[in-house]
């Protein structure tokens, strides 16, 4: 799949909103294990790792729309100069 699709189908998969209740309340529920006050060391690193691991995952899927982005300006930014040359060359 090239970055273009990856980039398309992350972007669709972040606007749907069946995960974006499920990443919320996976971050609640750990959220909730911080703030009881009877969990135990355990719980608080397993929910700390669980955190870190949604944060990975959506930092990445956001690198990759970003890529895309930045892949396409870059085309622009390098297609301008040609375009002016082409037209300066019709002249």
């Amino acid at each position: 799949m090239n970055l273009g699709e990856k980039s398309a189908r992350i972007k669709t998969l972040m606007n749907d909103d069946t995960f974006k209740d499920i990443i919320s309340e996976v971050m609640e529920k750990q959220v909730l294990v911080f703030m009881n006050a009877h969990s135990n060391a355990e719980e608080r690193d397993e929910a700390h790792d669980i955190v870190r691991a949604i944060d990975s995952i959506t930092s990445y899927m956001e690198s990759v729309i970003d890529d895309q982005r930045l892949k396409l300006q870059t085309m622009v930014a390098l297609s301008l100069p040609l375009r002016a040359l082409l037209l300066q060359q019709k002249k």
